[in-house]
């Protein structure tokens, strides 16, 4: 195989990937590997995304400091060693202070998982995890990422659920394969109440109207 050696660096988001970005940069054992650095976040262009493509020679090295977005989004098939933090950063609601906010959390086993199998896709590979070997045996760990739904604020859904005439958002969501908590869907109905988004005992072609 003429082709060099690509390093995949999971990291919670992107200002953790900019950090070691520089910090990579800075050191000039860079040079020595013959070594080319590439980002990859949603943020970035596809044009921009695409770069971690290019191949690399015999005697290269290419690192990816990327999000999540590498777990299955997008697959580098060169890659033949993973760096994995554990961390992810997900939007979050907060039902107490009634505020989304990205946090950094630890990952899913089933990402931990996937994440693992980016590595040695065309060649023997290596998987470097920066946490505990006990770590995956945590309780509070999640078998499986927690779908959006069931994380977020729920008023945007609601809203879309009436307008489009699909019932009540109550009922409808329940019919999910993961659905919300029905405290959820019921503060969210709350809020848009309050806000006056909603008009008690409205329907929903009557909102639409008044929109």
């Amino acid at each position: 195989d003429d082709r060099g050696e690509a390093v995949l660096i999971f990291l919670p988001g992107i200002q953790s990937i900019e950090k070691l970005n520089k910090t990579l940069r800075s050191r000039q054992a860079l040079s020595l590997l013959n070594a080319t650095i590439y980002i990859l976040h949603s943020s970035l262009p596809p044009s921009q995304q695409r770069r971690v493509f290019n191949p690399t020679r015999l005697g290269e090295w290419k690192i990816v400091l990327s999000t999540n977005i590498a777990e299955s989004s997008v697959t580098i098939d060169d890659i033949t060693h993973v760096v994995d933090t554990g961390l992810v950063r997900e939007m979050r609601f907060d039902p107490v202070c009634q505020l989304s906010s990205l946090s950094t959390i630890n990952c899913s086993r089933a990402s931990l998982t996937q994440r693992r199998g980016r590595a040695g896709r065309v060649k023997s590979g290596t998987c470097w995890r920066f946490f505990p070997k006990d770590w995956m045996a945590n309780d509070q760990l999640e078998d499986f990422p927690v779908p959006e739904m069931r994380r977020v604020s729920l008023e945007d859904v609601c809203l879309q659920c009436l307008f489009l005439g699909l019932g009540n958002p109550e009922e409808f969501l329940a019919t999910c394969i993961e659905p919300p908590s029905r405290e959820q869907v019921k503060d969210a109905i709350s809020l848009l109440l309050n806000i006056g988004a909603l008009q008690p005992g409205g329907s929903a072609e009557d909102r639409s109207e008044e929109r």
